[in-house]
């Protein structure tokens, strides 16, 4: 282990009381060993704690809890099922239609998580992780009761939070601190979010899907984009060994029923994580002559296979009447 220190030393630098920093011993919350019956709590790991840790405060006038809003407060679960995952704190910034403005805090842990390690129980603790995991708390600029019995509010509804409450933290203890924080919070910037890679390409692809019948091409490509160039009736773009081929989605195809062959639609073949696949329209390829010539070769390849396959039956059956 690194350097350590005594837990009064410990409960010093970090603002807490010794019987705090005893707790986060026992529950790993900091690194630390026992030496002689006493706890040596390892530097590095105190000061990631008071750099990360959730409810890292000093006192104001009024006993009104400051937290530094500015860095990024992330917080490693530290036992159960979920050990190890880490959640960050994240500030949202939105306009309402009537022109107001709401701020929204969620993956509440990191401001919690000192409160809910001093619980005894370590159902309790759970519960209460699990509770915080999915919670938001909303700040809004006006008045507001207008809501399910499943957000708790104050201040006439500026303030308000989807958290449910657990034996380790009440929704009023949620609420209280929200109360606390709201200038902070309101001065706050918003949490950057992070950059998106580069949109899935959209690729046309060989299919041999009975639905898409014999040497069907299929496009595949973000879900949303295929979806409106389908109900839009536009090509799209596609990449790869086509590059630059403008493709029109959905086509028809026979079906044998009780009232004899009819031609029904087909479009969309399947989807999955935001991918789907389309069926092209095979009759409109006037954008696509690279497709266009593919097509045309693999319909020469298949007519000489089948001439090929007639001659082989008429001589079979010829040898056979002779």
């Amino acid at each position: 282990m690194s350097v350590t220190v005594t837990t009064a030393a410990a409960a010093a630098q970090a603002d807490v009381t010794t019987a705090t920093i005893r707790i986060w011993c026992r529950r790993g919350v900091v690194a630390a060993v026992k030496k002689a019956g006493r706890w040596a709590v390892s530097t590095v790991s105190l000061a990631r704690r008071i750099a990360i840790g959730a409810m890292r405060h000093r006192r104001m006038t009024g006993g009104a809890p400051v937290i530094d809003l500015s860095t990024t407060m992330t917080y490693t679960i530290p036992e159960g099922p979920t050990k190890g995952a880490r959640r960050t704190l994240k500030i949202r910034r939105r306009t309402q239609a009537d022109g107001t403005e709401s701020v929204s805090l969620r993956a509440l842990l990191p401001l919690f998580a000192e409160h809910i390690a001093e619980a005894d129980d370590p159902i309790d603790r759970f519960n209460a992780r699990d509770a915080l995991d999915g919670a938001t708390i909303v700040y809004s600029e006006t008045p507001s009761e207008s809501f399910t019995p499943l957000i708790s509010t104050r201040d006439n509804g500026r303030i308000r939070t989807t958290y449910r409450g657990s034996r380790a933290l009440s929704v009023d203890e949620v609420l209280d601190f929200a109360e606390q924080i709201r200038d902070q919070v309101l001065q706050a910037q918003p949490t950057p979010r992070a950059p998106r890679g580069p949109a899935p390409a959209i690729r046309l692809e060989h299919s041999t899907d009975w639905r898409a019948g014999r040497h069907r091409y299929v496009v595949t490509g973000p879900a949303d984009t295929l979806r409106a160039a389908y109900e839009s009736k536009s090509p799209v773009t596609v990449t790869g060994d086509f590059d630059g081929d403008r493709l029109y989605l959905g086509a028809t195809t026979a079906v044998y029923g009780d009232n004899g062959i009819t031609n029904q639609p087909v479009a969309l073949l399947g989807k999955k994580d935001g991918i789907a696949t389309y069926v092209i329209d095979e009759r409109r390829l006037s954008e696509a002559p690279r497709l266009r010539a593919r097509i045309d070769r693999d319909n020469a390849e298949l007519g000489a296979a089948d001439a090929r396959q007639a001659a082989a039956d008429n001589a079979y059956l010829d040898s056979y009447y002779d």
